[in-house]
């Protein structure tokens, strides 16, 4: 016994491991994550006509968001309350335009029309 009053020995150290296995924090901290289960894509599920025939026009309202620092562009529709959320690497309106014209298409891929867009004036 290296610590004085220390009624621990080596063999109750050993007999804890048997009892309860190794520690689970170093266990977690060394292994190796196995090959993650593969995400399959589905179709989209066709839309209700009495959504398209109430909603088919759409607001759009886009702003940035960060998390930790980096930049996303977000955009929210107005009574159907879709989001798209995308990584951009700058806040330049290069950026902007294509992010609203990929969020433009896939309204019009489900039959809606991008009426109006919102937004603040930073962009």
């Amino acid at each position: 016994n290296y610590i004085l009053d220390n009624p621990l020995t080596l063999d109750d150290s050993q007999r804890a491991q048997q009892v309860y296995g190794k520690n689970i924090r170093y266990i977690k901290g060394h292994r190796t994550q196995p090959n993650p289960i593969q995400v399959h894509t589905t179709r989209p599920f066709p839309l209700p006509e009495h959504l398209l025939q109430h909603h088919r026009n759409v607001t759009l309202c886009i702003d940035f968001v960060f998390f930790n620092g980096l930049p996303f562009l977000q955009t929210i529709s107005r009574k159907l309350l879709f989001r798209t959320i995308e990584r951009v690497p700058s806040r330049h309106h290069r950026n902007i335009l294509a992010h609203a014209k990929k969020s433009n298409q896939i309204y019009e891929h489900r039959g809606f029309i991008v009426q109006y867009v919102h937004d603040d004036n930073e962009l």
